[in-house]
C-alpha cells in the first residue's frame, strides 16, 4: 500500500505546475498546451531524479532500495521520450530550433542521454543472472576508458548540468512570465531548490563519511 501510494504521488508530482502552466496557455491551441504540459512534466521528473539519487529515508521506506534503483534507472528513458515529444510538438507549430531557449532544451536532452547511457552501462548493478560476457565487456570498457565507480559518478553528474539547462529553458519561456504565471514559475524554482538541495546534502554527507573512514584507517591522518 505504501509503495502504491508513493508511485501515485510520484506520477502526479508534475500535476500542479503543469496545470498552472497549462492555464497560462489559455487561448492557445491544444497542441501548444500539450507541449507545455509535457515540457513542465519533463523538468519535474528530471528534478525528481535527484530526490531518488539522494535516497531519503521516506523514499527508502516506501519503495525499498531495489525498487528505488529500478525507478531511478528507468525514468531517464521516460524523460527523454517526453522531452522529444515536447520538442516535436513545438517544431510542428513552427517554433525554431535555433533560438537560445531551444538550444538550452536540446543541450539538456543530450546531457540526459549521455548521463543515462553512462549510468546504465557503467554504474547500474548487474544481477546474478547477468551473462558473464556482459560483465566482461563492461569491465573491459571501464578499464579502457579509465572509469572507476567514482569517475562514473562524475559523468552521472551531467544530470545536474542538464537540470540547470532545462530549468533555464523553462524559466525564459513566455509561459513563465511573472506577470501572469508567478506561482507556476515559483513552484518550479522551489522544487528545483528542494531536489537539488537534497542531492547536494547527500553528496556532501557521503564525502564526509568517506573522509572519516579514511582518517580511521590511517593513523597519520
Amino acid at each position: 500500500m505504501r509503495k502504491a501510494l508513493f508511485y501515485i504521488l510520484y506520477v502526479l508530482s508534475p500535476s500542479v505546475p503543469a496545470a498552472l502552466y497549462a492555464k497560462a496557455t489559455a487561448g492557445g491551441s491544444f497542441a501548444y498546451s500539450l507541449s507545455v504540459t509535457l515540457g513542465v512534466s519533463t523538468l519535474v521528473f528530471l528534478l525528481n531524479q535527484f530526490i531518488l539519487a539522494s535516497k531519503p529515508s521516506f523514499v527508502l521506506k516506501a519503495l525499498g532500495a531495489k525498487s528505488l534503483i529500478r525507478l531511478h534507472g528507468v525514468m531517464p528513458l521516460l524523460i527523454l521520450a517526453m522531452a522529444l515529444a515536447h520538442r516535436t510538438l513545438k517544431a510542428s507549430m513552427g517554433f525554431p530550433l535555433s533560438s537560445f531557449q531551444a538550444i538550452l532544451g536540446t543541450a539538456a536532452w543530450i546531457l540526459v542521454a549521455i548521463g543515462a547511457v553512462l549510468a546504465l552501462a557503467l554504474m547500474m548493478p548487474l544481477g546474478d543472472k547477468a551473462m558473464a560476457k556482459v560483465r566482461t565487456l563492461r569491465e573491459r570498457a571501464k578499464a579502457k576508458l579509465g572509469l572507476d565507480y567514482k569517475r562514473s559518478r562524475t559523468f552521472h553528474n551531467l544530470m545536474v548540468a542538464a537540470a540547470l539547462a532545462l530549468m533555464s529553458h523553462a524559466l525564459i519561456a513566455s509561459t513563465a512570465s511573472f506577470a501572469y504565471n508567478a506561482i507556476g514559475a515559483l513552484w518550479l524554482i522551489l522544487w528545483a531548490a528542494f531536489s537539488l538541495g537534497l542531492y547536494v546534502a547527500y553528496r556532501l554527507r557521503g564525502r564526509k563519511n568517506a573522509q572519516q573512514a579514511g582518517a580511521r584507517q590511517d593513523p597519520i591522518a
